[in-house]
C-alpha cells in the first residue's frame, strides 16, 4: 500500500492525489477524534498541509497543460473536469483546518515551528499576508526551529515582502528586504541539505524564483535551480520536480 509520504512526494497523477486526499483524512481520524487538544491540533495541521500540497500540484498540472503545445486545449478541458474540483475542495478546506489547529492550541505560542510553517503557507495562499507575517515572526522566535523549517519561514517572509512592496517607499527597500530573507533561506537550506534534501530542494527552488525577479546575477539563479533539480531527482521527489517546471 502506498504511504501518504510517497503519494505526497513521489506521485503527480490525479489518481494518486485523489488517493492522498482520501487516505490523509482516514489516517487522521483517530487524531481528530482524540480528547487531547494537542493531538487533534496536530491532525488538523497535517490535513491542512495535505490540502495545500494537493492544491499546489493541481496548479502545476494546469501550468503543464498550458505548456503542452497543440494538446493544450484538450488537456485544459480535462483539467477542468478532474483537477479543478479537487483543487477547489482542497483550497476551501485548507484554511478552516489550519484555523481549527490554531484555536485548539490557543494561538501560535504553543504551536511548534513546523505547525506555524504549515500555517503561514496556507495563509499566504489565501492572501492573508499580515497574519502570515505575524505567524512567521512567532515561529522564528521559538527555541527549537529546524533548519529546513527556518528556510521555509524565510521564503514565506520574502514572498510577503514582495507582495507588500507597494506599501514601501521605493523598490530598493523591497529588493533589500527580499534579498535578506532569501539569503537567510539559502543558508538554512545548506544546513538542511544533508538531513532533509527534499525540503532543501524546495527552499533552493523558491529562493531562485525570487532572485530571478530582483537579481542581475542569473548565474546564481541557474545554480540554485540546478541544485534544487538534482536534489529532487536524487531523492525521488517527483512531485517537487514537477512543480519546478
Amino acid at each position: 500500500m502506498t504511504s501518504i509520504s510517497d503519494l505526497s512526494w513521489s506521485e503527480t497523477s490525479f489518481r494518486a492525489k485523489l488517493e492522498l486526499f482520501s487516505k490523509s483524512r482516514k489516517d487522521n481520524e483517530l487524531n481528530l477524534s482524540s480528547t487531547d487538544r494537542w493531538v487533534r491540533a496536530k491532525g488538523y495541521s497535517a490535513l491542512s498541509s495535505t490540502y495545500y500540497s494537493i492544491y499546489r500540484t493541481a496548479l502545476a498540472q494546469l501550468k503543464a497543460a498550458f505548456q503542452s503545445g497543440w494538446r493544450a486545449p484538450a488537456r485544459t478541458v480535462a483539467w477542468c473536469f478532474t483537477w479543478l474540483p479537487l483543487a477547489v475542495v482542497c483550497y476551501s478546506r485548507a484554511l478552516p483546518c489550519s484555523n481549527r489547529a490554531v484555536k485548539l492550541m490557543g494561538g501560535y505560542g504553543k504551536m511548534t515551528a513546523g505547525m506555524c510553517n504549515i500555517r503561514q503557507s496556507v495563509l499566504r495562499s489565501h492572501f492573508k499576508y499580515a497574519e502570515a507575517k505575524r505567524c512567521i515572526t512567532e515561529a522564528l522566535n521559538k527555541r527549537l526551529v529546524e533548519a529546513h523549517t527556518r528556510g521555509h519561514l524565510h521564503v514565506g517572509r520574502a514572498d510577503i515582502y514582495w507582495h507588500e512592496g507597494s506599501r514601501f517607499s521605493g523598490r530598493c527597500r523591497r529588493r533589500n528586504l527580499v534579498i535578506r530573507e532569501v539569503q537567510a533561506a539559502i543558508n538554512a537550506a545548506k544546513e538542511a541539505e544533508k538531513e532533509e534534501p527534499r525540503q532543501a530542494a524546495r527552499i533552493f527552488w523558491h529562493s531562485a524564483r525570487f532572485l530571478d525577479r530582483i537579481s542581475k546575477n542569473k548565474t546564481e539563479v541557474n545554480q540554485l535551480r540546478e541544485r534544487a533539480r538534482l536534489l529532487a531527482e536524487k531523492t525521488g521527489a517527483k512531485d517537487q520536480s514537477f512543480k519546478m517546471i
